[in-house]
């Protein structure tokens, strides 16, 4: 009985190895757009900064309309 047992589960296909995987690269990509992030916080912040002064543009240009 224990043989049968064994040849059953050892049939049956394994998610273990595609979930670990597929977490290890999603794990990867954050890290490294985060680096990314870091490394050019001056370009993003200055991004930031330019829609910003474009909203607060447009709410002005709204407002003496």
């Amino acid at each position: 009985m224990g043989n049968d047992e064994e040849a059953s589960s050892s049939n049956r296909p394994s998610i273990g190895f595609p979930l670990g995987l597929a977490l290890l690269l999603m794990m990867l990509f954050c890290m490294s757009g985060v680096l990314t992030c870091c490394l050019n916080w001056h370009k993003v912040r200055s991004l930031l900064i330019h829609a910003d002064n474009d909203n607060i543009q447009t709410n002005i240009h709204h407002l003496h309309t």
